[in-house]
């Protein structure tokens, strides 16, 4: 029987900061239906490959500060922020049209 490996993914919050070469993204203020977008994303893009994801929540994240989160997008090779039910990448390595995809 052939066995699948799929990619190992890492969720990050604050105050939190993992070293690692992981592709790694920053989620700012995503819903929970922008949580699934995203995770589809992931498993139909790129399941084998091993994932960091700091997680920004600037309403409900109490130990969330200015100098965790400016490390966190320096870390991360892609920043998506959400608002108003649109999408803004605000910095990408990725080949694939993030901003079409969450936008649908």
């Amino acid at each position: 029987m052939q066995t699948n490996k799929l990619g190992k993914l890492t969720l990050v919050t604050s105050p939190s900061i993992v070293e690692n070469t992981d592709e790694t993204f920053c989620l700012i203020n995503f819903s929970k239906h922008d949580q699934d977008k995203f995770a589809n994303f992931i498993s139909r893009y790129k399941p084998k490959e091993n994932i960091t994801i700091y997680i920004v929540d600037s309403e409900q994240d109490k130990s969330l500060t200015f100098k965790w989160l400016t490390d966190a997008i320096e870390k991360s090779h892609t920043v998506i922020v959400s608002s108003k039910d649109r999408f803004k990448i605000l910095k990408t390595d990725s080949k694939q049209d993030l901003e079409g995809i969450f936008n649908e």
